[in-house]
């Protein structure tokens, strides 16, 4: 499958070809990261800041669209089905949430490389959250949040 999660088209042509397959999901490990030097827009053009939408708007999307199948396939395994967010411990940079300015469009805060890339990291914590307790009284969704400790990657070639 073709997916940028950057392009919240993509993720939805890449969600709908693979339901289209009738694959079961077990598992939903949103782990794409990336980090920018300055503030960009993805090449979709989008309303939309770069590592917002790649680091957290695009796995957002991808895991609402697939969470009735990963639900689904859980109920008929008679399992449980997990979302994991790999996230960082820079999210304490963040501060509180700006839900107004998750974009660090200048109009309440001023994008800076560390301070965008934390709001990221700290979104996908309050997903994590927001996903755990409206599904801790069903046994077919568990969701977590993962830091993987120091990982040498190329998460930051855009610096």
């Amino acid at each position: 499958l073709r997916l940028d999660l950057s392009d919240l088209q993509s993720v939805r042509d890449a969600a709908k070809q693979f339901l289209q397959m009738k694959l079961p999901l077990h598992i939903l490990i949103n782990n794409a990261g990336l980090m920018m030097g300055t503030r960009t827009s993805p090449p979709s053009n989008s309303k939309f800041e770069m590592m917002m939408a790649a680091n957290h708007l695009g796995h957002f999307l991808l895991a609402n669209l697939l969470f009735s199948h990963l639900t689904s396939t859980a109920s008929k395994t008679k399992d449980t089905a997990r979302i994991i967010h790999v996230t960082s411990s820079t999210y304490h940079l963040a501060g509180p949430i700006d839900l107004q300015d998750l974009m660090a469009d200048g109009s309440n805060r001023t994008y800076t490389l560390f301070g965008q890339y934390a709001m990221t990291k700290l979104a996908n914590i309050l997903t994590t959250r927001q996903l755990y307790y409206q599904h801790t009284s069903s046994s077919f969704i568990q969701s977590y949040a993962v830091h993987p400790g120091l990982v040498r990657t190329e998460v930051t070639k855009n610096m």
